[in-house]
């Protein structure tokens, strides 16, 4: 069993809207509700290629409730810590005629005091019953930046895999425990060598302006690359890179290389992360080398960025494109 925790879930209604424009009345083509949070992304990708599933974290009022009926409703189990105020809603904005993506993320209900026990003793719970755990989002507010810290602490004893993604200090002190492995963005691995002090220095210190329009992406595969080596070399936690169309770095104890997709029409990049971390997870859950899931995390990222929906994918589709994704050596040199 594969279990996800989603301490900042949402309800995602994502809005396809041609000629999108800010300060006009404009009509929505078309809608569509789902469950969000990236653990509840990543529990909806894992069911789709065949996991069982088990979701918990945090919910609460009449859109927690609307969650868990959408969760329900994709055959994934549930066991959520409740709270007196109302779960967030998030906004995604799709213009088909610019090819142009908006979010508006709102940041979550005030946990009550007592909050963080119980989500620490459920997940002690119901870790103890699982294969792998994955720990993804953001945290509400008044949830301590070292909670991801005291749960990686927990899976460890307790010799299950876990799989952290989140961002900033809570990523850095969740890295502190020791999880099995990380799956920063590029802008997350960036905040990441920063706060290591990474920047600057040996391979790191050659990182590309990677928003200019002429970058070479091997070179953002070498400066994400020399990075990820760094934090395996001083956490001993795996690491894996997503870099959007580029891929995926992965720096595993064997060395680094990079996870190169298929190239395709992307129409919605949101949740692709989470895609590919859900292939990791199910991948490890089957007994899987890191290398063997990794590719099926990048086939599925790849699926799901040709869909419209923000939690969709099929496995037929992840295993269509699984053949096309290729693994290429970096150098660290």
């Amino acid at each position: 069993m594969l279990l996800t925790v989603t301490l900042n879930a949402s309800l995602d209604k994502t809005y396809s809207v041609p000629g999108f424009a800010v300060g006009r009345d404009v009509a929505a083509a078309h809608v569509e509700c789902s469950p969000g949070g990236k653990g509840l992304n990543v529990a909806s990708f894992a069911r789709a290629l065949g996991a069982e599933v088990l979701a918990t974290g945090i919910l609460g009022g009449h859109t927690g409730r609307h969650v868990r009926d959408l969760i329900a409703a994709r055959g994934i189990a549930n066991d959520f810590v409740w709270i007196e105020g109302e779960s967030r809603s998030c906004h995604i904005i799709y213009d088909p005629d610019a090819n142009t993506l908006s979010q508006i993320r709102e940041p979550g209900p005030p946990v009550p005091p007592g909050t963080r026990r119980a989500v620490v003793e459920k997940f002690r719970e119901l870790a103890a019953h699982a294969r792998v755990v994955v720990m993804s989002g953001s945290l509400p507010p008044g949830l301590g930046s070292d909670t991801y810290k005291e749960l990686v602490a927990i899976a460890r004893r307790l010799g299950v895999p876990a799989i952290l993604d989140a961002s900033d200090e809570p990523l850095a002190l969740g890295l502190e425990a020791g999880p099995s492995l990380i799956k920063p963005n590029l802008d997350e691995l960036r905040e990441l060598a920063r706060r290591l002090g990474l920047t600057g220095d040996g391979p790191a210190g050659d990182e590309p302006a990677v928003d200019a329009p002429a970058v070479d992406g091997q070179s953002v595969r070498r400066w994400a690359a020399g990075v990820a080596w760094e934090v395996r070399r001083r956490f001993g936690t795996q690491v894996v890179a997503s870099l959007g169309p580029l891929g995926a770095v992965v720096a595993e104890e064997g060395g680094v290389y990079a996870m190169v997709p298929p190239s395709i029409q992307a129409v919605n990049t949101i949740s692709c992360g989470d895609a590919l971390v859900a292939g990791i997870a199910v991948g490890w859950t089957r007994g899987w080398s890191l290398h063997d899931a990794v590719r099926l995390g990048v086939a599925a990222a790849t699926a799901k960025a040709r869909r419209f929906s923000t939690g969709s994918v099929t496995a037929e589709e992840a295993a269509e494109l699984l053949p096309r994704v290729a693994t290429a050596p970096l150098s660290l040199g």
